[in-house]
């Protein structure tokens, strides 16, 4: 299972335009984009306070908890 191979690693799900906003008052939206032939844009889009003061800090460390 992944939760046994990476313990203390994050679980990246996706879920289309709409549907992920009804899950959570509390995430991270990554967007990723493809710019050019190897090239890919991250945007990460914290929604709610946890997440806001935690990219804020610089310190997701307590926001993963």
């Amino acid at each position: 299972a992944v939760s046994q191979r990476l313990p203390t690693g994050v679980t990246v799900v996706e879920w289309g335009s709409g549907l992920a906003e009804s899950l959570s008052s509390e995430r991270l939206e990554l967007t990723l984009e493809r710019a050019a032939d190897d090239v890919r844009t991250l945007t990460v889009t914290p929604v709610g306070k946890r997440w806001l003061t935690a990219l804020s800090e610089g310190d997701l460390s307590e926001a993963l908890k």
